[in-house]
């Protein structure tokens, strides 16, 4: 299987430009119109060993952005592996949880005794995969050889859900957290899907969906009591994503770009009690302190926040500190779910760190890069 990621894309004043994405480590572009959603031509390379992650979800390292002739940014490298890293609230590494990989949206258990992740080395799709703390062992549970990814602990967290694709088809499917017996198909969707986050009352799982070209990436609830039938929590425009319930299920912290940059937000569930922005200036992936009363967040500059909240009836809401800067680069605003996961005291941290720095190249910018192929 060719592993190709899209990411990025440059469009002219007449609909016409060219779309770029990852073809085995190389940056491609190919000839787009935007108004036919049609490629045309041959994709031809543009760059070589961009840095990259094991998995086919996850952070690539170029953005193309539109300016005159567009513009381009990118880092080129050997792929990067990922250490699972815990860190205390001042930043000091305390121990790291199993050996180098491709590691990705980290989950732990209400108790902090168990972790759900997914993880690929590279050279096969993505599995899900529960490491027992208490225990010191590391449990494969998904074998399919399609990619299995973004999983959450059921409230009881006996069970694992997670997405994928089964006979052609993509949906969520749950199965043991023991890891015993089969799986169970919960339901297929028509376009691509990822749960974010199961309430602890057991009765609807927040997912992002992809709008289908009516709109952007959206949040649904699916009931996971009576019917599962699935209806839009934020629907609109832009792209609302990485949801998480709040403890008491009274409110959905969430990121979306309405502002023309990813921002966190908190409103409450089910719609219609009020909405908060919470980031000041850019953030991502919130995660909540086990008693509801402090949001953490991730910064553009790496730096994990903290706010202060009261929701007992409205929202009270206290001024972004920063807890410390994480260490790994490309993880502040990413396509996963999450790259770190607060422990329930909000006094330790999980954080998917690179595993190696010390090679790392340095940004490199080219301007009018579609000018420049066409001399």
């Amino acid at each position: 299987m060719v592993a190709t990621s899209v990411v990025g894309s440059y469009t002219e004043a007449n609909g016409v430009g060219y779309l770029l994405f990852i073809r085995e480590g190389t940056l491609m572009f190919q000839p787009f119109d935007a108004g036919k959603l049609a490629l045309s031509g041959e994709a031809t390379p543009l760059v070589e060993s961009i840095l990259s992650f094991p998995g086919e979800v996850g952070p690539t390292a170029f953005s193309a952005f539109s300016a005159s002739g567009g513009n381009l940014i990118y880092r080129t490298g050997d792929q990067q592996t990922i250490r699972m890293t815990w860190y205390d609230r001042s930043g000091k590494l305390l121990e790291t949880v199993g050996e180098p990989s491709g590691y990705h949206e980290p989950m732990l258990s209400k108790d902090d005794t168990k972790l759900i992740f997914g993880k690929s080395d590279g050279s096969t799709p993505q599995d899900i995969y529960l490491h027992d703390f208490s225990r010191g062992n590391t449990t494969r549970l998904t074998f399919d050889p399609t990619s299995d990814s973004t999983a959450v602990f059921s409230p009881d967290e006996t069970q694992v859900l997670f997405c994928s694709t089964r006979a052609g088809k993509e949906g969520f499917f749950r199965r043991s957290a023991s890891g015993a017996g089969g799986e169970e198909l919960v339901i297929n969707f028509e376009t691509a899907s990822y749960p974010d986050s199961w309430s602890h009352d057991g009765k609807y799982l927040l997912y992002e969906s992809n709008g289908g070209g009516k709109t952007k990436v959206d949040l649904w609830v699916l009931p996971m009591t009576g019917e599962p039938v699935p209806f839009p929590y934020l629907e609109s425009p832009f792209e609302e994503a990485h949801a998480q319930f709040s403890p008491d299920g009274k409110w959905v912290a969430y990121t979306s770009n309405e502002s023309g940059r990813s921002e966190v937000y908190v409103q409450s569930f089910p719609v219609g009690g009020g909405k908060w922005q919470i980031s000041t200036a850019g953030g991502d992936q919130p995660q909540w302190r086990s008693d509801g009363k402090e949001l953490f967040f991730m910064a553009p500059d790496r730096n994990i926040l903290s706010v202060a909240l009261d929701g007992s009836a409205t929202l009270a809401i206290g001024r972004p500190t920063v807890v410390f800067q994480t260490a790994t680069p490309l993880v502040g605003i990413t396509d996963d779910r999450n790259t770190y996961v607060a422990s329930k005291d909000g006094q330790r941290f999980l954080v998917n760190t690179l595993a190696d720095t010390t090679n790392l190249q340095p940004l490199t910018l080219v301007l009018n890069w579609a000018g420049e192929i066409k001399k």
